[in-house]
């Protein structure tokens, strides 16, 4: 059984080629239309060819990268696919025997504007360890990620605690084998969080990579590829920061 939620890695590689997509758009229309204020400026269609590298860049990286868990119900094991370009590997991550439950949490999601509820599929094990199953997902994506930890609590014979609004799961360990898991209401404040989420910072570190990239293919007539071969580096340290 495929356990395929979009992963950290996933959703920034996705988002920035929707982002250069938009970047694309915009000097597209600068360089032929224009608008009312501004008339068309031909030269920025100059960097096309930039944003256009840019932007299937970051698609084929999207497009070779796959991430999920696998039930193993044969071998009575939960493994993790873990694909990068030409990298792949899959690991243990529990046997069956060593989970205790699968529930729908609700974790809080804390921006610079507002607070809201956000669920996430988690993996309790015999520890009381959490085991987060892919990213948090909208109010909406509620039924569904009970039917899909519904079905895993059944592969794996163990116990499941479906989510409910704006509930959290609190572990209490009850002797040495026995958890005790209780929903329990998550609050939350009425602060707003003032941490950069850690995809601005990929963001701002690979646009500034491709604007000063233009600047050396404008001055110095370096290729594109140095644009591109440093924007990779940019990435396989994301990948080693998840």
């Amino acid at each position: 059984m495929k356990i395929d939620f979009d992963t950290p890695l996933e959703r920034t590689l996705s988002s920035l080629t929707l982002l250069f997509a938009g970047i694309l758009a915009g000097f597209l229309k600068a360089g032929w239309i224009g608008n009312r204020r501004f008339p068309p400026d031909p030269a920025l269609l100059a960097y096309v060819p930039l944003i256009v590298g840019c932007c299937i860049f970051f698609a084929v990286l999207r497009w070779y990268t796959d991430n999920y868990y696998l039930a193993d119900v044969e071998k009575k094991r939960l493994l993790y696919h873990f694909r990068f370009l030409f990298y792949r590997t899959v690991s243990e991550k529990l046997a069956f025997s060593q989970i205790d439950s699968v529930v729908v949490s609700a974790v809080p999601k804390l921006s610079m504007y507002s607070n809201t509820h956000m669920y996430q599929l988690q993996v309790i094990d015999q520890q009381g360890r959490r085991h987060e199953l892919g990213d948090p997902w909208k109010g909406q994506m509620l039924d569904l990620l009970n039917g899909q930890a519904k079905m895993l609590a059944s592969s794996f014979g163990c116990r499941f605690f479906p989510g409910t609004a704006g509930h959290t799961y609190v572990i209490v360990r009850k002797g040495k084998a026995e958890l005790d898991i209780t929903a329990s209401p998550l609050p939350l404040g009425t602060g707003v969080n003032r941490e950069v989420p850690k995809e601005m910072i990929v963001f701002a570190v690979i646009i500034g990579v491709a604007v000063f990239g233009s600047m050396m293919l404008e001055l110095s007539g370096f290729s594109i590829a140095l644009v591109l071969v440093t924007a990779m580096m940019m990435i396989s340290c994301w990948v080693s920061l998840t």
